[in-house]
């Protein structure tokens, strides 16, 4: 019997008495994602209107916008809304150029609220005074007053925002940049770069005729990169790849060329480090010559190329290019493949 007293009276002491657990962690506010994107649009205006929509129908507190006639800048406040709704929402504007997305701690922007809200109530209380002391008929009266009320609403969207911070661990801040998608010079930035380089290309003639054109030939030439964009100048030579016997057979072409590329947007718009894809053209002048005379050709080139790898640095570019000279045209045209390498000088 006294053990059963025993065991019951120590059963209900780790029943009853509080157990040294360690406290349950504390719910930490003021914690949000971030998302950064963004999105290139060739139907600007109707994407901006999609934008408005959007900012209506999810009810998201706007903290800043800025806009002109080809882009919107505007930083969004959410509660509760999904980060896959704004990437979707975001994808149907246009083509997305950049996105990021990171967990931030918003502490210190809780501390600066606190601190905006304490300023902009100081300043109302300065108005207020200043309006019990003139008449209220008075223009000046007028002024003072819609500038307190102005205050009255920005104190109003920062305690808001204050609030959903300090209470809310769901905040979502999405910075949406919306960009006009032209190929308009009011658009183009021209970057200028100091890149010369070497470029080593083989002429294949797609229909070589006897006392006009070799079958193929090869090209060393120089290559400057002027803009980043990019923009190019070529200076160089093709030449014969068999022993010229015939002395009205051409057998070199000294060549002088201006050449821009283009970048695709549906594959990085140059950005990469590796295999930027682009399109572009060469026009220019060819001093060609053989063994009683010479003569003068101007030619262009359309092209498609590959960039292999560049960086900051250095560029190491592929390319395939059909040359088609204003002369000679049926037994001088044909297909160069050309590697070049370029750097920062």
């Amino acid at each position: 019997m006294k053990l059963f007293v025993s065991f019951f009276i120590v059963l209900f002491c780790a029943v009853a008495l509080p157990q040294n657990q360690p406290p349950a962690k504390a719910m930490q506010p003021g914690f949000s994602t971030e998302i950064n994107i963004t999105v290139r649009t060739l139907d600007f205006q109707n994407s901006v209107e999609k934008l408005n929509r959007f900012i209506r129908s999810s009810q998201a507190i706007v903290q800043s916008r800025n806009e002109s006639r080809k882009l919107v800048d505007v930083t969004l406040l959410f509660t509760g809304v999904q980060v896959k709704l704004v990437e979707d929402f975001a994808d149907s504007l246009g083509l997305i150029y950049s996105k990021r997305i990171n967990s931030i701690n918003n502490q210190e922007k809780i501390a600066d609220l606190k601190n905006e809200i304490a300023y902009l109530k100081k300043n109302k209380l300065s108005y207020d005074g200043l309006m019990e002391k003139i008449d209220a008929k008075s223009e000046k009266y007028t002024t003072f007053w819609a500038e307190a009320r102005a205050i009255d609403e920005k104190i109003f969207t920062r305690e808001r925002e204050l609030t959903l911070m300090e209470q809310r661990n769901d905040l979502f801040v999405a910075n949406l940049r919306l960009e006009d998608e032209v190929t308009s010079p009011e658009r183009t930035d021209i970057d200028f770069v100091n890149m010369p380089g070497a470029e080593f290309s083989y002429l294949k003639i797609e229909n070589p005729k006897k006392g006009i054109s070799s079958k193929d030939y090869s090209g060393y030439f120089l290559k400057y990169l002027f803009t980043r964009g990019k923009s190019f100048a070529l200076l160089g030579a093709f030449k014969s790849n068999t022993t010229v016997t015939d002395s009205t057979e051409w057998g070199e072409l000294f060549v002088i060329g201006f050449g821009q590329d283009f970048y695709s947007r549906h594959f990085g718009d140059g950005n990469q480090s590796y295999f930027n894809l682009y399109s572009g053209y060469v026009l220019g002048y060819a001093y060609i010559t053989n063994k009683t005379g010479k003569e003068d050709v101007f030619y262009i080139s359309p092209t498609i190329g590959l960039e292999l790898f560049k960086n900051k640095y250095v560029l190491w570019d592929s390319k395939v290019s059909y040359f088609v000279p204003f002369s000679y045209n049926n037994n001088l045209r044909g297909i160069s493949y050309s590697t070049s390498f370029n750097f920062v000088f």
